[in-house]
């Protein structure tokens, strides 16, 4: 703080002396002195340097400061490398009207001048974003602009041409785009509107688009809805509807948000959110719990108490018919688990545990590894792991085993995960394979870092790695550029027959117990792991050699070391 105020008084000094390229120097020096981490202490800083000063000076001084940052060359001074922060540094650092949000000596004529004379020189794609902060800061309005010289009616000028460039960025530069356009009421005139509006709905700027559009006309207004309707956000045309007054015009819109979103989380299994969303629609509260039924009956049954519905609604026969129908469906559809549903364990207990630390001591040369968290709403963590060999599979229930009731971490059970875990994921004879594993085995470490055996793995495999070079196998023009970043559900389509059934992906991996189709799909997506690995093994002639270059190990602390060279590649084989 000393050495701060010692600065504070030199910058002070260059700015009575009027000496620009001094202070620009020595702001930037202290601006870099903690990678901009003191950039609001410095812009308070400054801003008391400021108010010191006479009427409007202060302000003249800093637009000095930004003509010289931004032509030093034509200034003829000279300036060391320029941290990007500086000109919102300074910008920010000008004393504001409460009032207003702007430069309290905004109207002064002296002031006016040097700060239109500076957006020009400003307004070019790559300094867009000062140019409109200038114009922010000093109220500039296209009535100044005119009067200026620098627009006529007849020749839109530099600003035109700006906005222009900066759309043609693309989402990067829509932003400096609608901000000047906001700023300069009555420059739309000069634009085709539905043309922008559409432009920004199909970048995903809608909240941008509604700010512009709510200072615009009814029928554009109407547009923007329309717009975000065809592209199907509805949640977007709601938000719009609500925030622009136009319940009246779109009298359905809030409906059909909610039948959607609705609809979306059912398909993915999500029910009791998607009750929030049936509100008092009994239509869909009837349809949420036939639909519950088929997955989780004891949840199904709470749902219709939640929504008043009769006992007799949930009639045990119709469940059991729908629910055959649905499976015969599913079989139909997806591949099925191929592992007999006594040969799933649920490790959720230290006896648990014993067992599978005795299938993993058997050293399987193959294993899958995959792992499941709540997506959203809940506590970060990860809640399930799967480990897979070709004929038994591994659900470790993290949340029970690493959790007392209460929350607090249950440190014994911990102790006992990483003496059942570690010599399998320590050790170099068995191969992990994954499918985005390390982004799966970053999750466990940041977790629970308690848990030693998360912290390293070695012997990790990435299966992209093996799928990319079975598609160069095929020979196909455009194949692997449109496949090698398609999912697992697609490899398991194209190596095995079928799909997966993704519908109990971002279900809610914390609830306890889990449901029989949440514990299946766990099952499967480690399992489907080893089967796919066997299977490229046979398609890819040259797979161990594309093992042993990929095989990494995984470390906590730097997410993956450098690439370790395997052991010839083992077989999986069905005993493991």
């Amino acid at each position: 703080q000393v050495q701060l105020l010692l600065a504070l008084d030199e910058a002070e000094a260059f700015l009575a002396r009027d000496d620009v390229q001094g202070f620009i120097t020595h702001m930037n020096a202290l601006l870099q002195q903690r990678d901009g981490s003191n950039f609001m202490v410095l812009v308070g800083c400054i801003n008391s340097l400021l108010s010191k000063v006479p009427s409007g000076q202060g302000e003249v001084f800093i637009i000095k400061c930004l003509d010289v940052l931004h032509n030093p060359l034509r200034h003829q001074i000279s300036l060391p490398p320029i941290s990007s922060g500086l000109p919102y540094l300074l910008l920010e650092s000008v004393p504001l009207d409460d009032g207003t949000g702007r430069s309290i000596h905004a109207r002064s004529p002296d002031v006016q001048a040097a700060a239109l004379d500076c957006f020009n020189s400003h307004c070019e794609p790559d300094t867009a974003k000062v140019a409109l902060r200038l114009a922010q800061l000093f109220g500039l309005t296209l009535a100044d602009l005119q009067q200026s010289g620098s627009l006529s009616t007849v020749q839109p000028g530099r600003l035109i041409e700006c906005i222009d460039k900066c759309r043609q960025l693309g989402k990067p530069g829509l932003t400096s785009a609608i901000g000047l356009l906001k700023q300069f009421k009555g420059l739309e005139e000069h634009f085709d509107c539905v043309a922008v509006l559409s432009q920004l709905v199909e970048s995903g700027q809608d909240g941008l688009a509604q700010s512009w559009v709510s200072v615009l006309s009814p029928d554009l207004k109407a547009t923007f809805i329309h717009q975000c309707m065809a592209a199907d956000r509805y949640k977007s045309a709601k938000n719009a509807v609500h925030a622009l007054g136009l319940q009246d015009v779109f009298p359905d819109v809030e409906k059909i948000y909610r039948q959607r979103t609705f609809a979306r989380l059912t398909s993915r299994g999500l029910w009791s959110v998607a009750a929030t969303f049936a509100g008092n629609d009994k239509a869909m509260q009837e349809s949420l719990v036939r639909m519950t039924a088929l997955h989780d009956l004891q949840q199904a049954d709470l749902l219709r108490a939640q929504f008043g519905l009769p006992e007799e609604f949930l009639d045990p026969a119709e469940v059991a018919h729908a629910l055959a129908e649905n499976e015969a469906l599913r079989a139909d559809t997806y591949l099925m688990l191929d592992v007999p549903p006594e040969r799933v364990l649920i490790v959720d207990s230290r006896e648990h545990l014993e067992t599978a630390a005795g299938i993993l001591g058997a050293s399987p040369p193959v294993i899958g590894i995959d792992v499941e968290w709540r997506p959203t709403g809940g506590s970060g963590r990860a809640s399930l792991m799967q480990v897979a060999t070709l004929d038994r599979i591994l659900l470790f229930d993290l949340f029970t085993l690493g959790l007392h009731k209460d929350g607090a971490v249950h440190m014994e059970n911990l102790q006992a995960l990483d003496a059942c875990l570690g010599p399998v994921l320590h050790g170099s004879s068995c191969l992990k394979v994954g499918f985005e594993l390390m982004g799966d085995l970053k999750m466990l470490a940041n977790s629970w870092p308690m848990v030693t055996a998360f912290q390293t793995v070695h012997n990790v495999f990435e299966m992209r790695e093996l799928w990319i070079v079975y598609l160069r196998t095929r020979n196909r023009p455009g194949v692997v550029a449109s496949l090698r970043f398609s999912g697992l559900s697609t490899l398991s389509q194209t190596l095995l027959g079928r799909p997966l059934d993704k519908s109990m992906q971002i279900s809610d991996w914390e609830q306890r117990p889990m449901t029989a189709r949440q514990v299946e799909y766990a099952a499967q997506d480690a399992h489907v792991l080893v089967r796919l690995f066997c299977k490229l093994q046979e398609q890819v002639p040259n797979a161990s050699t594309v093992v042993a270059q990929y095989t990494t190990t995984f470390s906590a602390a730097g997410g993956r070391a450098s690439r370790q060279q395997s052991k010839p590649l083992i077989q999986a084989s069905s005993d493991s």
